[in-house]
């Protein structure tokens, strides 16, 4: 039986299923709202024990130590065919079960005796890329989890910064005048955004590209300094108006409504191209920015993944056997 959900939030922490009493459940799944408020299932993840807690996806009083981060680490090495990285994950799983299962309390979380295939340092920078992949995967799900719940997110924007008004190669002044800028508008007309860094072609000077919500902003027809005509772009065969956000002082602007089908698509798309060219480079720490007042995912639990479908076909479908007693399968409709 799943748990009743609604779109009203708990806390102040966002938006989570309908829970009346706190338990561990084998399957979770994800509901994004469409543009007239009605849930649609986005996706169900489902274990073969009882692990998620309706209060977060892990119970430190309920499961051992440890033992969801070796957990997730497993899934990402078994995702990535590391059988080498795989088998040690499992090896420490297994000890922390039999130890759990037979009531140990005292249970080791070190690294123990462990027979390399490869130098240290080869195998320190191929755990250094899988965390990195790891985060941007992690980065791209909660960026598509807001641009799916927000169906007014509708511009594309870049911003960029005058040398002659800002240090545009220093991230910390660029970024000090955008989050005054960003704050001002969130707070006062409503606005949400996405922002991704990114370095110019030569590698030091910092611009944004940005999803808006069009309605917070102040947008004027873009037109050439020399002719004065219209500026316009062609996408799929059709001529689509440009624009310029008129209260941005610090340098240049170019925006673009999106419109049409799929236009969710379009704006993740978007955001995770640059997001995506950051793997050898975060800049100023993060993948992405966001803020204003977004809708977020809301969530329901329950003990089979098929109580939850509802005749849906599912778009696609992941399996991992993790150790011998704990598989995890996902199934995602979008």
């Amino acid at each position: 039986m799943k748990t009743d959900i609604s779109l009203n939030p708990l806390s102040d922490k966002g938006l989570t299923g309908f829970i009346e009493d706190d338990f561990r459940h084998k399957c979770k799944a994800k509901y994004y709202p469409d543009k007239d408020g009605n849930l649609r299932l986005a996706s169900v993840q489902e274990f073969s024990l009882a692990v998620f807690s309706e209060g977060g996806f892990e119970k430190r009083e309920i499961l051992p130590p440890g033992y969801m981060h070796i957990l997730s680490q497993l899934i990402d090495a078994r995702n990535n065919n590391d059988e080498h990285r795989a088998n040690y994950l499992i090896k420490r799983l297994n000890d922390i079960e039999r130890k759990y299962f037979e009531n140990i309390d005292d249970i080791a979380d070190n690294e123990g005796d462990f027979d390399l295939p490869m130098t240290k340092e080869e195998y320190d920078n191929i755990r250094k890329q899988e965390n990195l992949q790891r985060a941007i995967r992690r980065a791209k799900t909660a960026a598509f989890d807001l641009i799916e719940c927000n169906h007014d997110l509708d511009c594309f924007a870049t911003l960029t910064f005058d040398p002659k008004k800002i240090d545009s190669k220093s991230y910390s002044e660029v970024y000090e005048v955008l989050k005054v800028w960003l704050s001002n508008r969130v707070q006062r007309n409503g606005l949400k955004y996405i922002l991704c860094p990114e370095h110019h072609k030569d590698g030091e000077k910092i611009h944004f590209h940005c999803i808006f919500n069009s309605g917070s902003l102040k947008l004027r027809k873009a037109r050439s300094a020399n002719s004065n005509r219209l500026l316009k772009t062609r996408r799929g065969g059709v001529e689509k108006q440009l624009y310029n956000i008129s209260d941005w002082p610090y340098g240049f602007t170019s925006c673009e409504l999106i419109t049409g089908e799929s236009s969710t698509d379009k704006v993740a798309k978007y955001i995770f191209k640059y997001m995506g060219k950051q793997l050898n480079q975060k800049i100023g720490g993060r993948f992405f920015l966001h803020g204003g007042k977004f809708t977020l995912p809301t969530y329901a639990f329950g003990e089979r993944a098929s109580d939850f479908f509802e005749g849906r076909e599912a778009k696609s479908k992941k399996a991992c056997q993790i150790t011998s007693a704990l598989s995890f399968y996902e199934w995602n409709f979008i």
